[in-house]
C-alpha cells in the first residue's frame, strides 16, 4: 500500500526486524502499523525488532524504539481497560 501525502510524496514507514538470523523489512502505512507489527511479532517470539525507518529517512532504533514499543503497549492496555 502506498500512501501519498498532499505534496505527492510517498509516505511509507518501514519496520525492520530479524527473524531466523535474517533481516526483513515490511512496508507500513503508519507508525502505529509499524509498531504493531514489531510489537506483536516480538510478543509471539517470532521476531526481534531492529528499527523503524520514517518516510523522511530518519531511523527509530535502540532505546527510542524500545520506548516507542512500550508506549504502544501501554496505549493498547489503557484502551482495553475502558
Amino acid at each position: 500500500m502506498k500512501i501519498i501525502n498532499q505534496d505527492g510524496e510517498t509516505q511509507i514507514w518501514v519496520a525492520v526486524y530479524m527473524r531466523h538470523y535474517c533481516e526483513y523489512r515490511a512496508e507500513c502505512d503508519s507508525l502505529d502499523h509499524a509498531l504493531g507489527l514489531l510489537y506483536w511479532g516480538l510478543d509471539d517470539g517470532q521476531l526481534s525488532p531492529s528499527s523503524i525507518v520514517e518516510p523522511s529517512g530518519n531511523v527509530i532504533e535502540g532505546e527510542e524504539l524500545d520506548e516507542a514499543l512500550e508506549n504502544y503497549y501501554n496505549e493498547r492496555q489503557s484502551h482495553q481497560e475502558r
